[in-house]
Order: structure tokens, then C-alpha cells, then sequence
């Protein structure tokens, strides 16, 4: 699918949250493509913005746009271990208990992100403070550089579509564009970014 051919609706979606001055961070790993982060206002708003969001590119379940409309928490770790134990710990918490285990771990680790960090993110619904949905351990590795240009973004986002990717906001498919082309991997961020063009 062509940019053009999205409701105008979800263009400006897409245009108003995914550029080069929302970018946050992404992850890395050597299996697969990164993934870009974005929250509006960049990654000084990152754990309250009310609107942010991600761009995977290569993933067992296929490419993906995602946009929240909800504030994401984002925790980050030296040690894969430290992740997992907070992970684990957020799993077996009962959902009305969730939020102060958070809170735990919030002032136990880190909300800003360092290069190579481990990565732990969740969902505060708008509106209801204690409430916590959709959390998400990222497969690979904290990379704040390079960031990219508002170009890289916009071809970036066509790789996406032109590759049948879904897009979902606060975690409900609105487009599931077709099967994946699966494009070869390119792993890191520097390298993908160059692939762009």
C-alpha cells in the first residue's frame, strides 16, 4: 500500500507522531531489523506524552505502525536479568497492584534510557490512573544514535507499508495491509537508516 492511499485521517496520525523530533530511541539486537520509538515533544516526554508510538520493522508477527493515544512507562535495565525479574514480578501481580509494583521498580531502575540498556514498557490508560495494560519487553538493545532525519522517518514509514505491515492504535488493528514481504534483515540502527536511501 502506497502512503496516498491511507485515510487522510490516519495520514496525519502517522505525520503528527512519527518524525525526527518525537524520536526517542530504538532497539537493536543482530536477528532482525530495529525498532524506532516516538513520543510527541521527544524523549524528555517520553513516560508522559499522550501520544507516542513504534515502528517495528521486522518481527515474527510482521512490520508494524503502532500509535498510542495513552501515556507509555518505559523502564530501562543494565543487566537482562534486573528486566526479566521485574518482568516476572509485573506478570504474577494482580492488575490492581500492578501500578505500585511499577512504581517499585520505576524508583528501583531507570526511566530514561542509556546505549545497550534492556528495555520494559506498559501502557497507563488515560483517565484511569491505576490502570495498567499492554506490557511489552522489547527484544533487543537501547540505541540512542544516529537519529533519524525527518526524510529517513517518511521513507522509513513507506518501507512499512510498501512491506504489508499492520497498523494498530492503542493496541486495536485499524489496517492489516497484507501479508509481509518479509524484507532481508539489516540489523543496527546506522545501517538500517543508511538502507533508506
Amino acid at each position: 500500500m502506497e502512503y496516498f492511499e491511507l485515510p487522510v485521517t490516519r495520514r496525519v496520525q502517522i505525520n503528527q507522531l512519527f518524525n525526527a523530533r518525537n524520536f526517542c530511541f530504538a532497539t537493536a539486537t543482530n536477528n532482525r531489523s530495529p525498532t524506532f520509538y516516538f513520543a510527541e515533544g521527544g524523549l524528555i516526554n517520553l513516560n508522559t506524552a499522550l501520544r507516542c508510538g513504534r515502528l517495528r520493522t521486522s518481527h515474527g508477527h510482521g512490520p508494524l505502525i503502532d500509535i498510542n493515544n495513552s501515556p507509555k512507562g518505559h523502564i530501562f535495565f543494565d543487566a537482562l536479568a534486573d528486566r526479566e525479574h521485574v518482568r516476572r514480578d509485573i506478570r504474577n501481580t494482580p492488575a490492581i497492584a500492578r501500578r505500585q509494583a511499577l512504581n517499585i521498580a520505576e524508583n528501583q531502575y531507570r526511566t530514561q534510557p542509556r546505549n545497550g540498556d534492556y528495555h520494559y514498557e506498559y501502557t497507563k490508560t488515560v483517565g484511569q490512573i491505576n490502570r495498567i495494560t499492554r506490557r511489552h519487553a522489547s527484544g533487543g538493545r537501547i540505541v540512542l544514535a544516529p537519529r533519524p532525519t525527518d526524510n529517513q522517518v517518511r521513507l522509513l514509514i513507506a518501507r512499512l507499508l510498501a512491506d504489508g505491515c499492520q497498523i494498530t492504535v492503542d493496541g486495536a488493528i485499524v489496517s492489516a495491509l497484507g501479508p509481509s514481504l518479509n524484507l532481508p534483515i539489516v540489523a543496527g540502527v546506522g545501517p538500517y537508516l543508511h538502507s533508506l536511501g
